[in-house]
């Protein structure tokens, strides 16, 4: 253990003296490529270490309130420390000449790894932290990015059930200013979709954190934000319910002043909000829906193909099956079956799939309501399994039967947006600046 232990900081002293040469412009410099090789080691590590817990550390991870048991299942090493030095690489990225597509891919990949060995307080800083790489890594990464947010970060940390007494923590905080870093460095709306949904997914009440960007962020991250805004919000646009569904194609900012607070025509377009919505963003009107993740088996019969479908947190069978993946691992339902074969007890979770469309009417097969206008959209699994593991939207009549006191008590539902003068002051805060 001892010997473990002294190469592991004497790894991440080669990690500190990679960041002060590149910060001091010391010849030779080091390159993507050497800083990457100290990570594979150190993402290699932490894996061996992983297969000796017997515990299920990574259902941990879940539980805020299990942070001290998980933390006492691990070998006494720096994780601090290789943390600390990752973020000092992250700052200094735009310093390395050549080999930062290699350099990012590996320093993404270590945080994943790294996410089940930190505290809980350090956990919480992931989200941004990740996210800020955006301003630095090759357009070629934005996609690996994206997926280590919305699979390994994004669901421990904003999705980590909460402490008792514990108040808004600092990764639920710091949402908006993720969601203005992607919508800020990228304009591929796939990408933006994903993490939105992914949000949508863990937190109930993203619409706060869409209009803090819509009211606050950069010029750039404005337009996006709107955008999506009206997207998963249909019925804030009273002229849609003459369709059944609403595509992947972004409304006019102007609909949403009409029917919040009955404008006239004439001075919705004259509002700020519109014209910079209406600018030149390069944001596309018809963008690509994102697509789920594919297998991660090597072996995979859909060579490459098939949908994953499921999730295991098993670390055991996680790396059984994926040596060099950081937990957790989502497989299609083939190989889930060629799992199970092996491991007869271990447990799958369903995943969310994209959502196609944002139906303008309800989504319930057995709706009876004689008003069908879609009111609310339930991000939960035990909802979404009655609309092919898709985000399902309600009725009034159907989501007050699907939730209410006696049942789905617990699912992330996302419902219209009200009168701006019954919100809490921070919405109405944040709503007006939206306009202003």
């Amino acid at each position: 253990m001892g010997t473990r232990a002294a190469a592991f900081t004497a790894k991440i002293r080669n990690l500190s003296d990679y960041h002060l040469r590149l910060l001091h412009a010391v010849v030779p410099a080091p390159s993507g490529l050497d800083i990457a090789n100290t990570l594979k080691y150190f993402s290699q590590t932490l894996l061996g270490v992983l297969r000796e817990i017997q515990e299920r550390p990574m259902d941990m991870l879940h539980h805020r309130d299990q942070d001290a048991m998980r933390l006492a299942l691990f070998p006494n090493l720096d994780y601090s420390g290789l943390h600390q030095s990752l973020v000092a690489l992250v700052d200094i990225m735009p310093l390395i000449q050549y080999g930062t597509q290699v350099f990012g891919q590996a320093l993404l990949n270590t945080m994943a790894c790294l996410v089940v060995f930190l505290e809980r307080k350090v956990i919480d800083t992931l989200p941004y932290l990740v996210a800020s790489m955006m301003t630095s890594i090759p357009d070629t990464l934005h996609h690996q990015l994206i997926t280590t947010l919305c699979y390994y970060i994004l669901p421990v940390t904003v999705g980590a059930s909460a402490a008792e007494g514990e108040e808004e923590n600092y990764a639920a905080a710091s949402v908006p200013a993720v969601l203005m870093m992607i919508f800020q460095y990228t304009d591929n709306s796939a990408f933006h979709c994903e993490l939105l949904e992914c949000l949508m997914a863990l937190k109930a009440d993203i619409v706060k954190d869409l209009l803090c960007v819509i009211a606050y962020g950069t010029p750039t991250s404005r337009p996006p934000a709107a955008n999506l805004l009206f997207y998963y919000w249909p019925n804030l646009n009273p002229t849609l319910y003459d369709r059944r569904g609403v595509h992947i194609k972004f409304s006019d900012i102007s609909s949403v002043l009409k029917a919040m607070f009955n404008k006239s025509a004439q001075a919705a377009k004259s509002d700020s909000i519109s014209q910079t919505a209406n600018s030149d963003s390069g944001e596309s009107k018809n963008p690509k829906g994102w697509k789920p993740l594919v297998c991660q088996i090597e072996e995979c019969d859909g060579d490459g193909t098939s949908e994953a479908v499921k999730v295991c947190h098993d670390h055991a069978v996680c790396l059984g099956a994926c040596p060099d993946n950081p937990p957790p691992l989502y497989i299609c339902i083939d190989c889930v079956e060629d799992i199970k074969r092996e491991h007869s007890t271990v447990e799958f979770f369903d995943i969310l799939m994209p959502m196609a469309q944002v139906s303008a009417t309800c989504e319930n097969k057995n709706c009876r309501s004689s008003e069908k206008n879609a009111i609310a959209t339930c991000f939960s699994m035990e909802c979404a399994s009655y609309n092919g593991n898709k985000p399902i939207r309600y009725c009034t009549q159907c989501n007050n039967i699907r939730h209410n006191n006696r049942r789905g008590t617990d699912h992330v539902v996302h419902t219209t947006i009200g009168s701006p003068w019954a919100m809490d002051p921070q919405m109405q805060n944040y709503t007006i600046e939206a306009i202003v």
